[in-house]
């Protein structure tokens, strides 16, 4: 039997946009309201619908979270990071003054506060 399986992540996106793979057959197993209630939860945490979260599962893929609160969790890591990276150019560049000392300071206190905070 031929296997046509190819996850959506080794297509390029134009292969995506002509070429729409079909899911032509249906798996189907049974589990009782608590197991049911594990996996809708396992899924709904990882912003994907449940036949997705149990096919990824079952083909051994690594699940990825897709949920609004990591996604906004990432971008803000991202922003940090793209900061971090101008000030150290800036740094590289221009060398560090009495004043931006203060002014970093600042700022880590600051940063220390809203991570100690939650926010």
């Amino acid at each position: 039997m031929k296997n046509n399986y190819v996850p959506s992540q080794l297509l390029k996106s134009n292969d995506r946009r002509r070429k729409r793979l079909t899911k032509g057959r249906m798996v189907g197993f049974r589990v009782d309201d608590a197991e049911f209630d594990i996996i809708r939860n396992k899924a709904q945490s990882y912003g994907l619908k449940v036949a997705t979260y149990c096919r990824e599962c079952s083909m051994g893929h690594r699940v990825v979270d897709k949920s609004e609160e990591t996604r906004r969790f990432r971008n803000a890591i991202i922003h940090g990071l793209n900061n971090l990276n101008q000030i150290a150019a800036h740094l590289n560049r221009k060398g560090l003054d009495d004043k931006m000392v203060v002014e970093l300071e600042a700022l880590l206190s600051k940063i220390k506060e809203e991570i100690n905070n939650g926010t």
